[in-house]
């Protein structure tokens, strides 16, 4: 098959060919039936659409056969011809930041991020302790909160949030079943030391366990212990991440202030993330591109996004593995102090104090790196 290039519709059935993804999803979410032709005497009929055409023709042709008719709803799928044909990638990047400077105010529906496997569920989202089940079992419909998505209804199988597939009922999908999985017989041999977990956007770091849901009986010290040895960790890892290089107006280096964001509210466990932060040791979900959009998607900036993204992080998962054993052991001296002292701490008191900890423990790294850098030297 030829990849889709764009569809605008407003009113029956998607032409598409059979038993994808793509026509399954969109069957259901739209009512909708679609005339197909990029015939300069069809521009701006009803349901016009522009299948398997590269970048180039898709900006020539967008304006015509989807924009002029006002569409209800619009799909664009950019760059997979261009790769079959073999156009270089800056090229397809630059029409697509072509028409979105063009047309700043394309559709909510036009998606810059996707975060469901093939059968359309979130894996994120596809926990047994989402509250978002039942109220989906009872047929009501459910859209995105935020106002960009506000349109996109998470109730059914599609492009992101959708826990199950009402029509089949809830299971847990292959993927969750793979990693959970993997990680239990890593914990039993006694192999699993820590469990990084990334996502595409956001320039987060979430690493605060959450309240265990009630069938799930968790002493209150292992939580005190959870909380200051992944609070640490997660202080480890912000400290080599950026979004922005260069100098600041003020002279300042950029990458001191754009480090990533450790978010540390308390929060009900619902993914399937939050469980296993509950289950497994050292758990980091890490939200990479300080973007609201995939940082390889069509917002990205290749040279300045995306470049930071990897790097930093890469540089993240080596200083974080380097200081991985005097960061455990800081965290569990800290641990015994605490619990003896205060065990009922507010978490607010206990990450100030690990601030300060983490302050001293860096200084003592950088003495420490300086030094053997010196050595090196001398040999």
């Amino acid at each position: 098959m030829r990849f889709l290039g764009l569809v605008a519709s407003q009113g029956g059935l998607f032409h598409l060919p059979e038993n994808t993804f793509l026509k399954k999803v969109l069957q259901k979410r739209l009512n909708t039936k679609i005339f197909i032709s990029d015939k300069p005497e069809f521009c701006g009929a009803i349901g016009a659409g522009l299948f398997a055409v590269d970048s180039d023709r898709l900006l020539e042709r967008l304006e015509c056969n989807a924009l002029n008719i006002n569409p209800k709803n619009l799909v664009i799928l950019i760059g997979t011809n261009d790769i079959g044909i073999g156009v270089p990638t800056e090229y397809t990047l630059k029409n697509i930041k072509e028409i979105f400077e063009k047309y700043p105010d394309l559709p909510r529906e036009c998606l810059h991020i996707w975060s469901a496997n093939a059968n359309g569920i979130d894996i994120q989202a596809n926990s047994k302790y989402n509250p978002k089940i039942s109220r989906i079992l009872k047929d009501e419909d459910i859209y995105m909160p935020n106002k960009r998505h506000n349109n996109l209804m998470i109730s059914h199988p599609g492009p992101i949030n959708c826990p199950f597939d009402k029509e089949k009922g809830f299971k847990i999908e292959k993927e969750t079943l793979a990693i959970n999985n993997l990680l239990d017989r890593l914990q039993k041999k006694g192999k699993l030391f820590a469990y990084l977990n990334y996502h595409s956007t956001g320039g987060l770091i979430f690493q605060r366990p959450s309240i265990p849901p009630e069938d799930m009986e968790i002493e209150k010290g292992v939580i005190l212990r959870k909380n200051i040895v992944n609070y640490m960790f997660s202080k480890a890892y912000q400290d080599k991440t950026y979004k922005n290089t260069g100098i600041d107006e003020k002279g300042k280096n950029k990458k001191e202030n754009s480090k990533y964001i450790i978010y540390t509210k308390e929060s009900q466990s619902t993914s399937s993330n939050d469980i296993f932060r509950l289950i497994y040791p050292k758990d980091l979900l890490i939200e990479l591109s300080g973007m609201g959009g995939n940082p390889i998607a069509p917002y990205a900036d290749i040279s300045g996004n995306y470049k930071n993204a990897i790097n930093s992080n890469l540089e993240a998962v080596k200083y974080t593995l380097n200081v991985a054993s005097i960061a455990q052991m800081i965290s569990d001296a800290t641990y015994q102090v605490i619990e003896k002292i205060d065990s009922d701490v507010k978490y607010d008191k206990l990450i100030a104090v690990q601030d300060m900890i983490y302050k001293e423990f860096s200084k003592r790294i950088e003495n420490l790196q300086n030094i053997e850098k010196e050595e090196d030297y001398d040999r």
